[in-house]
């Protein structure tokens, strides 16, 4: 990625940046992201490149996504080029949310209505 495409971003151009390994790791891992859906990096390969597991760059792209790079994923990462990605990324990430606030929700109730007596008779002697 250039940087002139870098700049769209918002981010520092290498020599505006001071040595910090957030920024830097960053600008490594949106070197590595192509853009459109059709050749997605995937997570492993991205950790595998920066030498980094695949949590931190899970965390890595929150934190670009939250910093407003358009970065999509299905099957791997990419910078989203299209609507039509930007809407698949969409659902997906919609769709993964509401998913896991449902599973909290069956959590709470299944303590409240299975384990939260059993807990006090365990508790009360």
């Amino acid at each position: 990625m250039s940087e002139e495409q870098l700049a769209l971003f918002n981010l520092p151009t290498i020599d505006q940046q001071a040595v910090k390994g957030e920024t830097n790791i960053e600008r490594k891992v949106l070197r590595l992201l192509p853009y459109g859906s059709e050749n997605p990096i995937s997570r492993s390969r991205v950790a595998d490149a920066l030498g980094v597991d695949v949590r931190a760059v899970s965390n890595i792209i929150a934190r670009l996504t939250n910093e407003g790079v358009p970065i999509g994923m299905d099957n791997g990462y990419y910078l989203i080029s299209t609507e039509e990605e930007l809407q698949r990324t969409y659902t997906n990430i919609r769709t993964s949310g509401l998913s896991m606030m449902m599973r909290a929700e069956r959590l709470k109730q299944n303590y409240y209505n299975q384990f939260k007596d059993t807990k006090k008779a365990v508790h009360a002697d």
